[in-house]
Protein backbone atom coordinates (compact mmCIF):
# COMPACT_ATOMS: atom_id res chain seq x y z
CA UNK A 1 0.00 0.00 0.00
CA UNK A 2 2.57 2.66 1.12
CA UNK A 3 4.67 1.80 -2.20
CA UNK A 4 1.75 2.58 -4.55
CA UNK A 5 1.04 6.17 -2.51
CA UNK A 6 4.67 6.73 -2.46
CA UNK A 7 4.65 6.60 -6.17
CA UNK A 8 1.95 8.29 -7.16
CA UNK A 9 2.69 11.17 -4.99
CA UNK A 10 6.06 10.89 -6.09
CA UNK A 11 4.69 11.07 -9.81
CA UNK A 12 2.40 13.97 -9.00
CA UNK A 13 5.50 16.00 -7.76
CA UNK A 14 7.26 15.21 -10.93
CA UNK A 15 4.60 16.77 -12.68
CA UNK A 16 4.29 19.55 -10.56
CA UNK A 17 8.40 20.58 -10.81
CA UNK A 18 8.84 20.15 -14.67
CA UNK A 19 6.88 23.34 -15.42
CA UNK A 20 8.96 25.51 -12.34
CA UNK A 21 11.70 27.64 -13.35
CA UNK A 22 15.12 25.35 -12.78
CA UNK A 23 16.21 25.73 -9.27
CA UNK A 24 17.04 24.45 -6.02
CA UNK A 25 13.53 23.17 -5.00
CA UNK A 26 13.17 21.14 -8.48
CA UNK A 27 16.93 20.22 -8.35
CA UNK A 28 16.22 18.36 -4.88
CA UNK A 29 13.26 16.47 -5.91
CA UNK A 30 14.68 15.38 -8.99
CA UNK A 31 17.87 14.17 -6.97
CA UNK A 32 15.30 12.62 -4.03
CA UNK A 33 13.83 10.88 -6.62
CA UNK A 34 17.25 9.46 -7.94
CA UNK A 35 18.25 8.47 -4.50
CA UNK A 36 14.78 7.26 -3.63
CA UNK A 37 15.32 4.72 -6.60
CA UNK A 38 15.49 1.20 -4.66
CA UNK A 39 11.43 2.68 -3.37
CA UNK A 40 10.33 2.57 -6.81
CA UNK A 41 12.49 -0.98 -7.43
CA UNK A 42 12.53 -2.36 -4.48
CA UNK A 43 15.58 -5.42 -4.77
CA UNK A 44 15.12 -5.82 -0.90
CA UNK A 45 12.10 -5.70 1.70
CA UNK A 46 11.72 -1.77 2.29
CA UNK A 47 9.63 -1.57 5.54
CA UNK A 48 6.34 1.22 5.25
CA UNK A 49 8.71 3.36 7.81
CA UNK A 50 10.99 3.92 5.07
CA UNK A 51 8.31 5.29 2.65
CA UNK A 52 6.46 7.23 4.71
CA UNK A 53 10.00 9.03 5.41
CA UNK A 54 10.73 9.01 1.69
CA UNK A 55 7.44 10.65 1.02
CA UNK A 56 7.42 13.13 3.86
CA UNK A 57 10.79 13.98 2.00
CA UNK A 58 9.25 14.50 -1.14
CA UNK A 59 6.21 16.70 0.14
CA UNK A 60 8.58 18.77 2.37
CA UNK A 61 10.25 20.01 -1.13
CA UNK A 62 6.78 20.40 -2.89
CA UNK A 63 6.09 22.26 0.10
CA UNK A 64 9.21 24.54 0.15
CA UNK A 65 9.06 25.50 -3.36
CA UNK A 66 5.07 26.76 -2.98
CA UNK A 67 6.39 28.75 0.16
CA UNK A 68 9.72 29.83 -1.05
CA UNK A 69 10.27 28.87 -4.52
CA UNK A 70 10.91 31.61 -7.37
CA UNK A 71 7.93 33.46 -8.62
CA UNK A 72 9.51 35.87 -11.08
CA UNK A 73 12.77 36.09 -13.29
CA UNK A 74 15.88 36.22 -11.49
CA UNK A 75 18.34 39.08 -11.44
CA UNK A 76 20.76 38.41 -14.53
CA UNK A 77 24.37 38.20 -13.46
CA UNK A 78 26.37 41.56 -13.19
CA UNK A 79 28.63 42.50 -16.14
CA UNK A 80 31.26 43.82 -14.05
CA UNK A 81 35.14 42.74 -13.96
CA UNK A 82 33.41 39.20 -14.61
CA UNK A 83 36.15 37.95 -17.08
CA UNK A 84 38.70 37.84 -15.25
CA UNK A 85 37.24 34.75 -12.78
CA UNK A 86 38.36 32.22 -15.23
CA UNK A 87 41.52 32.64 -15.45
CA UNK A 88 42.16 33.05 -11.49
CA UNK A 89 40.21 30.06 -11.23
CA UNK A 90 43.05 28.34 -13.19
CA UNK A 91 45.88 30.18 -11.42
CA UNK A 92 44.66 29.17 -8.33
CA UNK A 93 44.19 25.50 -9.19
CA UNK A 94 47.83 25.48 -10.49
CA UNK A 95 49.20 27.05 -7.11
CA UNK A 96 47.25 24.52 -5.35
CA UNK A 97 48.61 22.00 -7.21
CA UNK A 98 52.39 23.39 -6.71
CA UNK A 99 51.90 23.59 -3.64
CA UNK A 100 50.84 20.25 -2.87
CA UNK A 101 54.57 19.12 -3.65
CA UNK A 102 55.97 21.67 -0.34
CA UNK A 103 53.35 19.33 1.88
CA UNK A 104 55.09 15.73 3.02
CA UNK A 105 52.34 13.78 2.92
CA UNK A 106 50.93 15.04 -0.28
CA UNK A 107 51.71 13.99 -3.67
CA UNK A 108 50.28 14.52 -7.21
CA UNK A 109 49.05 10.99 -7.10
CA UNK A 110 47.47 11.59 -3.91
CA UNK A 111 46.13 14.77 -4.92
CA UNK A 112 44.56 13.18 -8.08
CA UNK A 113 43.38 10.34 -5.91
CA UNK A 114 41.93 12.51 -3.09
CA UNK A 115 43.69 10.06 -0.49
CA UNK A 116 46.54 12.07 0.98
CA UNK A 117 47.84 11.01 4.27
CA UNK A 118 46.18 14.01 6.51
CA UNK A 119 44.13 16.58 6.97
CA UNK A 120 46.06 19.13 5.02
CA UNK A 121 46.22 16.61 1.63
CA UNK A 122 42.81 16.47 2.06
CA UNK A 123 42.10 20.65 1.88
CA UNK A 124 44.79 20.55 -0.88
CA UNK A 125 42.43 17.94 -2.69
CA UNK A 126 39.19 19.69 -2.83
CA UNK A 127 40.59 23.29 -2.79
CA UNK A 128 41.75 21.67 -6.31
CA UNK A 129 38.85 20.50 -7.52
CA UNK A 130 36.71 23.18 -6.20
CA UNK A 131 38.77 25.93 -8.52
CA UNK A 132 38.10 23.41 -10.82
CA UNK A 133 34.36 23.36 -10.67
CA UNK A 134 34.02 27.47 -10.57
CA UNK A 135 36.77 26.95 -13.91
CA UNK A 136 34.65 25.14 -15.72
CA UNK A 137 31.44 26.78 -15.12
CA UNK A 138 32.74 29.90 -16.00
CA UNK A 139 34.61 29.01 -18.81
CA UNK A 140 31.36 27.24 -19.86
CA UNK A 141 29.37 30.91 -19.32
CA UNK A 142 32.18 32.67 -21.01
CA UNK A 143 32.70 30.36 -23.86
CA UNK A 144 36.09 29.84 -23.16
CA UNK A 145 37.90 26.68 -25.12
CA UNK A 146 41.25 26.92 -22.85
CA UNK A 147 39.33 26.58 -19.62
CA UNK A 148 37.24 23.81 -20.47
CA UNK A 149 39.85 22.10 -22.18
CA UNK A 150 41.80 22.34 -19.27
CA UNK A 151 38.80 21.70 -17.21
CA UNK A 152 38.07 18.82 -19.41
CA UNK A 153 42.09 17.56 -18.85
CA UNK A 154 42.09 17.49 -15.21
CA UNK A 155 38.92 15.88 -14.63
CA UNK A 156 39.24 12.98 -16.87
CA UNK A 157 42.28 12.09 -14.95
CA UNK A 158 40.21 12.66 -11.69
CA UNK A 159 38.18 10.19 -13.23
CA UNK A 160 40.66 7.70 -13.74
CA UNK A 161 42.56 8.13 -10.35
CA UNK A 162 39.24 7.41 -8.67
CA UNK A 163 36.72 10.12 -8.27
CA UNK A 164 33.86 10.70 -10.01
CA UNK A 165 32.15 13.04 -8.01
CA UNK A 166 33.44 16.45 -8.93
CA UNK A 167 32.55 15.82 -12.36
CA UNK A 168 28.78 15.19 -11.62
CA UNK A 169 28.46 18.30 -9.02
CA UNK A 170 30.23 20.64 -11.66
CA UNK A 171 27.64 19.64 -14.67
CA UNK A 172 24.81 19.97 -11.86
CA UNK A 173 26.42 23.22 -10.57
CA UNK A 174 26.76 24.08 -14.71
CA UNK A 175 23.37 23.47 -15.45
CA UNK A 176 21.72 25.41 -12.37
CA UNK A 177 23.76 28.75 -12.86
CA UNK A 178 23.14 28.91 -16.99
CA UNK A 179 19.37 28.64 -16.13
CA UNK A 180 19.14 30.24 -12.77
CA UNK A 181 19.00 34.01 -15.00
CA UNK A 182 16.57 32.42 -17.61
CA UNK A 183 13.71 30.89 -15.50
CA UNK A 184 13.73 27.73 -17.67
CA UNK A 185 12.09 24.71 -16.54
CA UNK A 186 13.01 20.99 -16.67
CA UNK A 187 10.12 20.69 -19.63
CA UNK A 188 11.52 24.01 -21.56
CA UNK A 189 15.05 22.52 -20.82
CA UNK A 190 13.90 18.74 -22.73
CA UNK A 191 12.35 20.73 -25.81
CA UNK A 192 15.13 22.85 -26.52
CA UNK A 193 17.62 19.96 -25.76
CA UNK A 194 20.03 19.86 -28.64
CA UNK A 195 21.95 16.56 -29.62
CA UNK A 196 25.51 18.19 -28.21
CA UNK A 197 23.85 18.40 -25.09
CA UNK A 198 21.96 14.90 -24.94
CA UNK A 199 25.16 13.34 -25.42
CA UNK A 200 26.54 14.94 -22.62
CA UNK A 201 24.22 14.24 -20.48
CA UNK A 202 24.45 11.11 -21.35
CA UNK A 203 28.12 10.81 -21.11
CA UNK A 204 27.28 12.33 -17.39
CA UNK A 205 24.56 9.30 -16.96
CA UNK A 206 27.39 6.89 -17.33
CA UNK A 207 30.52 8.55 -15.46
CA UNK A 208 27.68 8.41 -12.89
CA UNK A 209 26.51 4.67 -12.99
CA UNK A 210 29.65 3.19 -13.92
CA UNK A 211 32.24 5.73 -12.90
CA UNK A 212 33.45 2.69 -10.10
CA UNK A 213 33.98 0.42 -12.95
CA UNK A 214 35.69 2.88 -15.32
CA UNK A 215 38.61 3.72 -12.74
CA UNK A 216 38.40 0.40 -11.29
CA UNK A 217 39.44 -0.75 -14.72
CA UNK A 218 42.09 1.59 -15.07
CA UNK A 219 43.70 0.50 -12.22
CA UNK A 220 43.40 -2.99 -13.58
CA UNK A 221 45.43 -2.26 -16.71
CA UNK A 222 48.28 0.21 -14.65
CA UNK A 223 48.63 -4.22 -13.09
CA UNK A 224 48.83 -5.88 -16.59
CA UNK A 225 45.17 -6.38 -17.79
CA UNK A 226 44.39 -4.93 -20.92
CA UNK A 227 41.61 -2.01 -20.45
CA UNK A 228 38.84 -3.34 -22.07
CA UNK A 229 39.21 -6.84 -20.65
CA UNK A 230 39.11 -5.00 -17.57
CA UNK A 231 35.97 -3.00 -18.34
CA UNK A 232 34.50 -6.54 -19.40
CA UNK A 233 35.65 -8.72 -16.23
CA UNK A 234 34.06 -6.10 -14.09
CA UNK A 235 31.03 -4.85 -15.78
CA UNK A 236 30.47 -8.51 -15.70
CA UNK A 237 31.65 -9.79 -12.43
CA UNK A 238 28.29 -7.47 -10.97
CA UNK A 239 25.12 -9.25 -10.17
CA UNK A 240 22.89 -6.38 -10.92
CA UNK A 241 22.20 -3.21 -12.40
CA UNK A 242 21.35 -2.15 -8.35
CA UNK A 243 25.09 -3.36 -7.70
CA UNK A 244 26.23 -0.81 -9.72
CA UNK A 245 23.82 1.95 -8.03
CA UNK A 246 24.87 4.02 -5.58
CA UNK A 247 21.36 4.51 -4.14
CA UNK A 248 21.03 1.10 -3.76
CA UNK A 249 23.80 1.13 -0.80
CA UNK A 250 22.39 4.26 0.66
CA UNK A 251 18.97 3.02 1.23
CA UNK A 252 20.03 -0.17 2.51
CA UNK A 253 20.94 1.96 5.46
CA UNK A 254 17.48 3.68 6.03
CA UNK A 255 16.12 0.33 5.63
CA UNK A 256 18.39 -1.75 8.11
CA UNK A 257 18.19 1.38 10.77
CA UNK A 258 14.39 0.92 10.68
CA UNK A 259 13.63 -2.46 10.34
CA UNK A 260 16.09 -3.14 13.72
CA UNK A 261 15.28 0.24 15.16
CA UNK A 262 18.38 1.15 15.81
CA UNK A 263 20.23 4.77 17.77
CA UNK A 264 23.46 6.08 17.82
CA UNK A 265 24.67 8.38 20.13
CA UNK A 266 24.23 12.08 18.75
CA UNK A 267 27.73 13.34 20.62
CA UNK A 268 29.55 13.65 17.99
CA UNK A 269 27.36 16.37 16.47
CA UNK A 270 28.99 18.31 19.57
CA UNK A 271 31.30 19.32 17.00
CA UNK A 272 29.24 21.12 14.84
CA UNK A 273 29.86 24.76 15.29
CA UNK A 274 33.98 23.27 15.12
CA UNK A 275 33.00 22.22 11.58
CA UNK A 276 32.01 25.87 10.08
CA UNK A 277 35.94 26.41 10.72
CA UNK A 278 39.08 26.32 8.48
CA UNK A 279 41.14 23.01 9.71
CA UNK A 280 38.15 21.97 11.76
CA UNK A 281 40.07 18.37 11.95
CA UNK A 282 42.50 19.51 13.75
CA UNK A 283 40.64 20.88 16.53
CA UNK A 284 38.84 18.04 17.14
CA UNK A 285 35.96 17.80 14.72
CA UNK A 286 35.85 14.33 13.23
CA UNK A 287 33.70 14.98 9.64
CA UNK A 288 33.49 10.61 8.82
CA UNK A 289 32.48 9.97 12.09
CA UNK A 290 29.00 8.98 11.70
CA UNK A 291 30.46 6.86 8.15
CA UNK A 292 32.24 5.07 10.60
CA UNK A 293 29.35 3.94 13.16
CA UNK A 294 27.79 2.72 10.43
CA UNK A 295 31.04 0.82 9.21
CA UNK A 296 31.09 -0.72 12.42
CA UNK A 297 27.33 -1.57 12.86
CA UNK A 298 26.43 -2.75 8.84
CA UNK A 299 29.09 -3.13 7.16
CA UNK A 300 32.12 -4.48 9.52
CA UNK A 301 33.12 -7.27 6.85
CA UNK A 302 34.87 -4.25 4.70
CA UNK A 303 37.68 -3.79 4.26
CA UNK A 304 39.54 -1.04 6.83
CA UNK A 305 40.64 0.98 3.17
CA UNK A 306 36.83 1.02 2.02
CA UNK A 307 34.74 4.09 3.00
CA UNK A 308 31.00 3.98 3.54
CA UNK A 309 28.55 6.39 2.47
CA UNK A 310 25.84 7.66 4.45
CA UNK A 311 22.27 8.66 4.33
CA UNK A 312 21.11 11.57 5.52
CA UNK A 313 17.52 10.86 6.52
CA UNK A 314 18.79 7.50 8.04
CA UNK A 315 21.28 9.76 9.99
CA UNK A 316 18.44 11.66 11.39
CA UNK A 317 16.71 8.41 12.13
CA UNK A 318 19.75 6.70 13.87
CA UNK A 319 20.63 9.95 15.99
CA UNK A 320 16.29 10.80 17.31
CA UNK A 321 13.99 8.26 15.53
CA UNK A 322 10.47 9.76 13.91
CA UNK A 323 11.62 12.99 15.55
CA UNK A 324 15.28 13.03 13.96
CA UNK A 325 14.05 12.45 10.77
CA UNK A 326 11.82 14.87 10.67
CA UNK A 327 14.02 17.68 11.87
CA UNK A 328 16.35 16.66 9.04
CA UNK A 329 13.82 17.20 6.57
CA UNK A 330 13.88 20.21 7.83
CA UNK A 331 17.41 21.03 7.39
CA UNK A 332 17.44 20.19 3.98
CA UNK A 333 14.25 22.23 3.13
CA UNK A 334 15.90 25.07 4.53
CA UNK A 335 19.14 24.94 2.95
CA UNK A 336 16.74 24.58 -0.45
CA UNK A 337 15.50 27.58 0.23
CA UNK A 338 18.35 29.57 1.03
CA UNK A 339 19.90 28.51 -2.40
CA UNK A 340 16.94 29.52 -3.78
CA UNK A 341 16.87 32.81 -2.89
CA UNK A 342 20.63 33.35 -3.45
CA UNK A 343 20.66 32.22 -7.22
CA UNK A 344 17.32 34.45 -7.50
CA UNK A 345 18.42 37.88 -5.62
CA UNK A 346 22.68 37.35 -6.33
CA UNK A 347 23.58 39.10 -9.55
CA UNK A 348 27.33 39.09 -8.73
CA UNK A 349 29.41 36.76 -10.45
CA UNK A 350 31.48 34.86 -8.30
CA UNK A 351 28.50 33.90 -5.71
CA UNK A 352 26.56 33.22 -8.45
CA UNK A 353 28.62 30.15 -9.41
CA UNK A 354 29.60 29.71 -5.61
CA UNK A 355 25.73 29.85 -4.88
CA UNK A 356 25.46 27.33 -7.62
CA UNK A 357 28.02 24.78 -6.83
CA UNK A 358 26.85 24.89 -3.14
CA UNK A 359 23.10 23.82 -4.42
CA UNK A 360 24.37 20.93 -6.28
CA UNK A 361 26.36 19.67 -3.05
CA UNK A 362 23.18 20.34 -0.65
CA UNK A 363 20.04 19.01 -3.26
CA UNK A 364 21.94 16.56 -4.68
CA UNK A 365 24.32 15.05 -2.54
CA UNK A 366 23.94 15.22 0.66
CA UNK A 367 21.49 12.26 -0.02
CA UNK A 368 24.57 9.98 0.38
CA UNK A 369 26.58 12.63 3.16
CA UNK A 370 26.19 12.96 6.74
CA UNK A 371 25.70 16.60 8.57
CA UNK A 372 29.08 17.09 9.41
CA UNK A 373 30.29 15.99 5.80
CA UNK A 374 27.70 18.11 4.05
CA UNK A 375 28.62 20.97 6.24
CA UNK A 376 32.66 20.50 5.46
CA UNK A 377 31.38 20.61 1.56
CA UNK A 378 29.76 23.73 1.73
CA UNK A 379 32.34 25.43 3.80
CA UNK A 380 34.71 25.00 1.00
CA UNK A 381 32.59 26.51 -1.77
CA UNK A 382 32.06 29.64 1.00
CA UNK A 383 35.64 30.03 1.68
CA UNK A 384 37.15 29.16 -1.87
CA UNK A 385 34.48 31.97 -2.97
CA UNK A 386 35.40 34.61 -0.88
CA UNK A 387 39.45 34.32 -1.81
CA UNK A 388 38.03 34.78 -5.29
CA UNK A 389 36.62 37.44 -4.70
CA UNK A 390 39.31 38.73 -2.78
CA UNK A 391 41.57 38.03 -5.48
CA UNK A 392 39.80 39.51 -8.43
CA UNK A 393 38.94 42.55 -6.23
CA UNK A 394 42.56 43.12 -5.68
CA UNK A 395 43.40 42.47 -9.70
CA UNK A 396 41.07 45.29 -10.19
CA UNK A 397 42.38 47.66 -8.23
CA UNK A 398 45.71 46.67 -9.11
CA UNK A 399 44.46 47.49 -13.23
CA UNK A 400 42.05 50.28 -12.41
CA UNK A 401 44.89 51.90 -10.42
CA UNK A 402 47.75 51.47 -13.04
CA UNK A 403 46.17 49.88 -16.19
CA UNK A 404 44.22 52.98 -17.71
CA UNK A 405 42.15 51.84 -20.27
CA UNK A 406 42.35 48.33 -19.25
CA UNK A 407 39.99 49.18 -16.24
CA UNK A 408 36.68 49.21 -18.65
CA UNK A 409 34.50 46.30 -17.89
CA UNK A 410 34.04 43.65 -20.73
CA UNK A 411 31.95 40.73 -20.54
CA UNK A 412 34.75 38.24 -21.27
CA UNK A 413 33.45 35.91 -24.05
CA UNK A 414 35.90 36.57 -25.92
CA UNK A 415 36.80 32.94 -27.37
Amino acid sequence: MFHIAFVSIALAGVFYFLRRPLGAFPLGYFSSLIWFVPAFFPTYPIDDEAYFYYLACLIAIVAGDVLFGWRRKNKSVSQTGRKDVASWSAILATFVVLGALYLPSVSITSLALGKANDQAGGVVYYSFATSLSFLAVAGLYFRKRWALAVAAMCYAEILLSGDRTQIVLTAIASAIFLSSGKCISPLSLVRRLRFAWLAAFILLAIVGIYGKTIYGAFFDSLNGATFSSAIEHRYSSSESFADKFEPYHTQMIMQLAVSRGDRISPDYLLSVPLQFLPWSGSLGGDVHAQSEMLKKMYFSGWSDSSGVASNFLAEGYLVGGTAGVTFFIFLYVFGLAIFSKMLSLTTALIPRIGSSLGAAFWAFYIHRCSLLQMIGHEKRVVYFSLFLVIVCAMFLIMRRSFGGAGSRSDDGRDG
